[in-house]
């Protein structure tokens, strides 16, 4: 659609466009009794996001796009310059007609930024990868879909750019190589001849016509399904059976070493993608159930996440294998399953222990309270969890834990928080969405000279391995022989205070 023309049908018919900027652009579409707000990364996409509010229904988006394919193309003068609209809670209405043509002169793509924007995304991804491997497959399957949708966004705007091209490539193929492990489902935007047109429509909620519009959809799909999930009463990784963890096993580290054997042993290396021949040496249905059941009893204990990922996916790589022999266990796999009994009773031979009595690591807090000892820690997150707050200030003990929740239209607010209030160190719990709040909160914390620390969802494993990486450089392993990644090392080292 001809952006030009339709900001001239919109003035026709008596709307007004007011744009508001703070790390993202809100276009605000105001009519006689009527507005519409859309967010996006830049003018365009909030003002299509507007119209897609305004024009809920394909039918009507569809009449729009006629109407406005038939105007003739306005000849207009630039505008020099539009006013920002302050951050204010309340917009006044229009006092008088709106201009016939609001047209903007979008700003120069700026090489530097986008190349930092990259090299962002590159750590979170990093960051997150262990995490990711514990979530559904489904949100698996979008976070990486955003991921490589954000990351070509900038191929739209540096077409002929050797350095983009190279840093969007490294990161698809990092994302690849963790979709072969986890296996989630096919991700089509990694593969290099696709456009954005060709992004399946169900799974965005959307049509794109740029990769920035893809990732924006593909987020937004993201976060309605995190907040369905929620409702139905699913844990934050989006699984059904968090009730029916609790016992859990005394020794979790050895049954997934000893369940990633039996795997390996039946159909290769869980470190690389399961193939074909695979499938020559299938698992018998009492052993697949199994370890189905073991597996998922296992996910919220103290383990290797990215080792558990792994067997996860390897076992939805067989489930795909459409065995009828396996249906039932295949069933048993599915996020929304949830046990009718705790999944303890089916391992009566395996000693257990309460969730509580399960605590993190000692040499890991030993090795990471005296470093935030006396330290003001703020974590920064989309909602407040009490419960959460006071496990993470039990593993903390000695540092100030300051809690503050983020709006996106007030972004700017924490990020001067961060830079004029004397933090130590930020946490950022922003599960696996919201790139562009982890942006601002990344340069923020650059800015101040604070360690930022990357812990999705806050749990308390999470928080204090992460502190541990930031903060000493290095990590403490969860079972013996873990080797981390030596770039992660590098960044943690630099990163450090």
């Amino acid at each position: 659609m001809d952006l030009e023309a339709l900001r001239a049908e919109l003035a026709a018919a008596g709307y007004e466009l007011r744009y508001r900027e703070d790390g993202w652009v809100e276009c605000l579409m105001l009519g006689d009794g009527e507005s519409y707000v859309g967010q996006g990364r830049c003018r365009d996409t909030a003002l299509m996001a507007a119209v897609e509010r305004a024009c809920p229904s394909t039918l009507a988006r569809r009449a729009l796009s006629e109407l406005v394919g038939k105007r003739p193309q306005p000849v207009v003068a630039l505008r020099s310059e539009e006013p920002e609209l302050k951050p204010v809670t309340r917009l006044k209405e229009p006092s008088g007609p709106p201009p016939l043509v609001l047209r903007e002169v979008p700003a120069r793509p700026d090489l530097a930024r986008a190349l930092d924007d990259l090299w962002l995304l590159d750590e979170r991804i990093r960051d997150s990868k262990e995490e990711l491997g514990l979530s559904s497959p489904e949100r698996q399957r979008l976070a990486i879909l955003s991921w490589i949708c954000e990351a070509r966004a900038h191929t739209d705007l540096f077409p002929n750019e050797a350095r983009i091209r190279e840093q969007v490539a490294c990161i698809s193929r990092k994302l690849t190589e963790v979709g072969k492990g986890y296996w989630p489902g096919s991700v089509t935007a990694l593969q290099l001849q696709m456009s954005p047109r060709d992004l399946p429509r169900p799974l965005l909620g959307g049509n794109a016509s740029t990769w920035g519009r893809a990732a924006e959809l593909s987020e937004r799909a993201l976060s309605t399904l995190e907040h369905g999930d929620e409702r139905r009463g699913f844990d934050p990784y989006g699984w059904a059976d968090a009730t029916k963890i609790d016992p859990v096993p005394a020794d979790a580290n050895a049954l997934l070493d000893g369940l990633v054997a039996q795997l390996e042993a039946k159909g290769g290396g869980l470190d690389r993608s399961a193939e074909a021949k695979d499938a020559d040496s299938r698992p018998e249905p009492e052993e697949f159930l199994r370890w189905v059941r073991l597996l998922r009893w296992l996910r919220v204990t103290p383990i290797d996440a990215d080792r558990w990922g792994k067997a996860a996916g390897r076992l939805r790589w067989w489930a795909s294998r459409k065995d009828p022999r396996l249906l039932q266990a295949v069933r048993e796999l599915e996020p929304a399953y949830s046990p009718p009994v705790p999944w303890a009773e089916y391992f009566a031979e395996i000693p257990t222990a309460a969730c509580c009595q399960v605590g993190l690591p000692a040499s890991l807090l030993a090795e990471v309270q005296p470093k935030i000892a006396q330290r003001r820690v703020l974590l920064a997150t989309f909602r407040r969890d009490p419960e959460l707050l006071g496990r993470l200030q039990g593993a903390l003990t000695g540092a100030t834990l300051e809690w503050r929740v983020i709006e996106p239209a007030r972004i700017s607010d924490l990020t001067r928080t961060i830079t004029e209030r004397g933090t130590d160190v930020v946490l950022g719990a922003l599960g696996l969405q919201s790139q562009a709040v982890d942006q601002a909160l990344a340069r923020a914390c650059r800015s101040a000279g604070v360690p930022y620390v990357r812990v999705n969802w806050g749990r308390p494993l999470v928080c204090v391995r992460g502190l541990a990486l930031k903060l000493a450089g290095r990590v403490h392993p969860l079972r013996c022989g873990t080797e981390e990644d030596p770039t992660r090392l590098a960044v943690a080292q630099r990163d450090a205070p």
